[in-house]
């Protein structure tokens, strides 16, 4: 419970496209159960906007790789939609 709380206040502080929903809530919790405490003090939340390609390139570059989870997308912007992301690099 305490997991899913802090997933909570993490996605209420951040202003993210389509608000919080129980599917981010629910990703959000896994991946906040799964981190250290180092690793739970660095975590926030990131949104890009996906353009093509490889739809999660955005977790997979190098300064992110291993430390990143998409919990989310939002809309379409120009086509694309808005991806939300839980990285703790």
């Amino acid at each position: 419970m305490e997991a899913k709380n802090k997933a909570i206040a993490l996605l209420a502080a951040t202003d993210i496209p389509g608000g919080i929903t129980q599917g981010r809530i629910d990703k959000l919790t896994k991946v906040i159960e799964g981190l250290t405490e180092d690793e739970l003090s660095r975590l926030r939340i990131e949104t890009c906007v996906h353009g093509g390609g490889d739809p999660d390139r955005y977790g997979k570059v190098e300064k992110r790789a291993g430390r990143a989870a998409k919990i989310g997308i939002a809309g379409k912007h120009n086509y694309a939609g808005v991806q939300i992301w839980a990285v703790w690099s």
